[in-house]
């Protein structure tokens, strides 16, 4: 999950927390997968980030693609 943190392949903001933080959306392709965190930070004073959620996805190459 580190590595997914430090370096993902896409970071989207998705929306905000009811205290009106940032929720970003973080994508990391992995052997075959996408694996989705959805992350926001804890606020002023904390060096953390909250996990709301985490999930991942098979991905479906194209023909074209896979060559």
């Amino acid at each position: 999950m580190e590595h997914i943190v430090n370096d993902p392949d896409e970071i989207t903001v998705i929306g905000k927390t009811r205290q009106n933080l940032p929720v970003l959306q973080l994508i990391k392709r992995v052997n075959g997968h996408l694996v989705v965190l959805e992350v926001f930070h804890g606020g002023r004073r904390s060096r953390y980030l909250n996990f709301l959620t985490m999930y991942k996805r098979k991905i479906h190459l194209k023909k074209e693609e896979a060559s």
